[in-house]
């Protein structure tokens, strides 16, 4: 014995052909409604997680010691961000020209900013560069993790009276603006940015590649 083949509910309608059309596009336009409440919320809930995961480099410098002396120049790096940056570049800028980050930097950016002090002061040392120069602490940037709340001394160069000469004419031209730092850095979510020492905000980039790098700075 077959069962008997439940049939469908039909649809209530109010014998109104009207209402019935207006009940159906109401139906459809609660839908769509719902479905793009649903997409702005989640959208707001991923920009919301970008917030709470967007690194902001900020890069400084100085020239004195916790009690105000002269003492040390200093280059630093810090994020005051919400989320971990990572630090694709980290170089040094003089008069504008990005200088090559390898071999000994201070010497580099003596020789970019100061050549004919640094002159002077190799003569005064009998050709005795580190004598010249003195003694510096410099920690690598590129290629790093920076944490959020985290901060590097990414240079430290000490004020000796040998180098003094030498290492106020340094600090004259950082304090003028001619010697400055830039780094590239990017969130966990490929949102990158480039900062430079005394420029607000750090510039939006498609990315921390040489080509991108290239085309920013032209």
């Amino acid at each position: 014995m077959m069962e008997p083949v439940e049939q469908p509910a039909e649809v209530k309608k109010s014998g109104r052909p009207w209402v019935d059309m207006l009940l159906s596009v109401s139906a459809v336009f609660i839908s769509a409604c719902s479905l793009y409440l649903a997409q702005d919320s989640s959208r707001a809930m991923e920009r919301l997680v970008q917030a709470n995961s967007m690194p902001f480099i900020q890069l400084g410098s100085g020239n004195s010691t916790d009690d105000g002396q002269l003492g040390s120049l200093a280059f630093g790096i810090s994020n005051a961000g919400t989320g971990p940056a990572r630090i694709h570049d980290f170089t040094y800028v003089v008069d504008g020209e990005p200088i090559e980050m390898s071999g000994h930097v201070v010497r580099r950016i003596i020789e970019a900013c100061c050549a004919a002090e640094a002159e002077t002061a190799l003569a005064q040392a009998d050709g005795d560069a580190l004598r010249a120069i003195g003694a510096d602490l410099t920690t690598p940037v590129s290629n790093s993790f920076l944490a959020a709340g985290g901060n590097v001394s990414a240079l430290i160069w000490q004020r000796t009276p040998e180098n003094a000469t030498l290492w106020s004419a340094v600090d004259v031209a950082r304090q003028r603006g001619r010697i400055t730092t830039r780094a590239c850095y990017c969130s966990l979510f490929d949102e990158c940015w480039v900062a430079e020492a005394n420029t607000f905000p750090p510039r939006s980039v498609n990315s921390c590649e040489a080509e991108d790098m290239a085309r920013l700075q032209r």
